[in-house]
């Protein structure tokens, strides 16, 4: 699912209604893939989420596919010469205003969640995670991961380079709108969670126009990449 059809429309027209066999530690799953949009924001995209949930059932996995934009005081930038997709595990909710300290958050609201992904989005990244065609940021044994924080608006304030976030020390850190409420769903619910972004812009002043110029592109490339990487699932039917 992603925020907006443009986001999923190539994945709709070729994934929606299939069924896929996923072959997991203890039991075979047969499941059926849907595409769906979900708004923009995360109490409009949770609440989507919610009715779709409670109308149709819960599903095996939740897999967020959309684009995000990079902190430039992020430590480890790689080039961007190749398509940037991240696949975050790690969410975080925290506005700029908070990060400089111009407010503040309560002390018993939770604003960060891990998750894990599912077979199908643990399949999917061993089947494309090896091309050279562009750039994976995913957590591995000897790498923390990308973080992925969510804001209630597009930051557009220029970012101090050297701010410093404890709990974002040695990590790549990007923003999607969404995220956040959908992992915080995923956990609350017990559900497996996936999510792949494409790198679009920068954080900061110029970013809703480097989104503009880039996202349709590296949108396309991210739902075919998906759509790679489901081609080598087993038993599609």
């Amino acid at each position: 699912m992603g925020a907006f059809d443009p986001e999923i429309e190539l994945l709709k027209s070729r994934m929606d209604g299939s069924r896929i066999r996923l072959d997991g530690q203890s039991r075979a799953t047969e499941s059926t893939v849907r595409v769906f949009s979900i708004g923009v924001g995360g109490t409009t995209a949770v609440l989507t989420l919610a009715k779709r949930c409670f109308e149709f059932g819960f599903p095996e996995e939740i897999v967020l596919i959309g684009s995000a934009g990079i902190y430039p005081n992020s430590t480890d930038v790689p080039s961007l010469q190749r398509p940037l997709i991240a696949g975050p595990q790690y969410f975080t909710q925290i506005d700029l205003a908070v990060q400089l300290g111009r407010a503040s958050i309560p002390d018993i609201m939770c604003n960060s969640i891990t998750v894990r992904p599912g077979i199908f989005s643990s399949q999917m990244i061993r089947n494309v995670s090896g091309r050279k065609d562009c750039v994976f940021l995913l957590e591995t044994t000897t790498y923390a991961g990308p973080v992925c924080n969510s804001t209630n608006s597009i930051t557009g304030d220029s970012i101090p380079v050297d701010l410093n976030v404890p709990r974002f020390q040695n990590r790549l850190v990007m923003e999607n709108l969404e995220a956040y409420a959908v992992a915080a769903f995923c956990e609350k619910f017990s559900i497996p969670m996936g999510c792949f972004l494409a790198i679009t812009n920068t954080v900061g002043p110029q970013g809703s126009t480097e989104w503009k110029r880039n996202h349709v592109e590296l949108g396309i490339f991210l739902q075919q990449l998906i759509i790679d990487g489901w081609k080598d699932l087993p038993e599609q039917f």
